[in-house]
């Protein structure tokens, strides 16, 4: 019995050292490789670079260029300010996390700006649902609420819930 029992130990540790033995010649990622950004298909295309929130905002800002205005804050929701810039369409909206300074909202600011789906302020909500890419959404009083990760995009509609007549990007509540 005992040679039974030292047998089957004896290959279960020549098959804990294959597998030790593959998983070492699997090729790693390497840091190098772009990586799916955890905002999905919530992230903000503008200039002709992509960014989302939680990215770190001195990043960002070097890509986008030198804003027009910024305006600064006491905040409410985070300890110290909020930093609000301004671009041609948009507002950025900057403040510091575990000590780095990082995007926590993108508002439009007029209909010249679409988001990366093609939608923007003064669209027929009907007309703007299909452009989501059937991503899940909930409505409640005419504000549709697009979420994935710890973003929610939001649309809200005028007082008839036909026309979008304003787009935000922010931190969802819960993630």
């Amino acid at each position: 019995m005992k040679k039974k029992v030292c047998f089957v130990l004896m290959i279960a540790l020549v098959l804990i050292c294959f597998q030790i033995a593959a998983a070492a010649e699997e090729p790693q990622q390497s840091d190098d490789t772009e990586k799916d950004p955890p905002y999905g298909e919530l992230g903000f295309l503008y200039n002709d670079y992509t960014f989302g929130l939680m990215d770190e905002a001195d990043v960002v800002m070097e890509n986008l260029g030198e804003a027009i205005d910024y305006f600064v804050s006491a905040s409410c929701a985070y300890q110290g300010d909020d930093y609000i810039y301004y671009y041609d369409g948009i507002e950025i909206t900057v403040n510091e996390i575990d000590g780095v300074r990082r995007i926590t909202g993108i508002t439009l600011t007029d209909d010249l700006i679409s988001i990366p789906q093609g939608v923007k302020i003064g669209m027929n909500i009907e007309e703007a649902l299909p452009m989501m890419n059937d991503l899940p959404y909930t409505e409640k009083n005419g504000v549709f609420t697009f979420h994935y990760a710890f973003t929610d995009l939001l649309m809200q509609t005028d007082k008839l819930h036909t026309t979008i007549i304003a787009i935000q990007y922010t931190l969802a509540e819960e993630s």
